[in-house]
């Protein structure tokens, strides 16, 4: 006897929002189970478990989270993307800074995004949750804001099967590169024979 499952796009749409509401739920109690344990002396704080972590040489912040940034669906909470993207991103910088001394801090500058899906599948590339990334940017004061003024955003889609992950990398945004992406923009002001 075979057993029909109605599998409508509402259906699969908020069977995700619950699977991803309660993995970040579990990361969550992971953090304040680690909080507490370094309050009370039984955890160190280098044995924390992260998904996140830093690295800076003075001139290209890249962090690596060892998660596909998920989907942006309703129903996913907030709170539970914040604690879960934004909060890693923070931890990490946090790190960064105590453990090797260094303070990325950029005025002006581009982002590079790159999510490594462990599907080797068509997915739109505006449908992920980029918003919790770049506000732990801001939060961990890397960038003022996230306005247009101070930052610019490239993405990039990649198939890692053995290893997925999201990775950031930013660098300063300078003339150069602004000339660049205007060019980009506007080839017909700049006189690149381009139509």
């Amino acid at each position: 006897m075979a057993i029909t499952i109605g599998c409508t796009k509402e259906f699969l749409e908020k069977s995700y929002a619950q699977i991803e509401n309660l993995r970040l739920q579990i990361l969550e109690e992971l953090y304040k189970i680690q909080r507490e344990m370094e309050h009370w002396d039984v955890l160190d704080k280098s044995e924390r478990t992260n998904i996140a972590r830093a690295d800076y040489d003075g001139k290209t912040l890249k962090i690596v989270v060892n998660d596909v940034l998920p989907r942006h669906v309703s129903g996913v909470k907030n709170s539970l993307m914040r604690v879960g993207w934004c909060q890693s991103i923070i931890d990490a910088i946090q790190t960064l800074r105590e453990t090797k001394g260094a303070n990325p801090t950029f005025e002006k500058a581009l982002c590079h995004i790159t999510v490594y899906h462990y599907l080797d599948t068509r997915w739109d590339i505006d449908n992920r949750a980029f918003k919790y990334l770049i506000d732990g940017l801001v939060c961990a004061r890397v960038i003022p804001d996230d306005s247009w003024q101070y930052l610019t955003l490239m993405v990039t889609g990649k198939y890692d099967k053995e290893r997925p992950r999201t990775e950031i990398a930013l660098v300063p945004l300078h003339q150069k590169i602004e000339v660049v992406l205007k060019t980009a923009s506007n080839p017909a002001d700049h006189h690149c024979g381009l139509i």
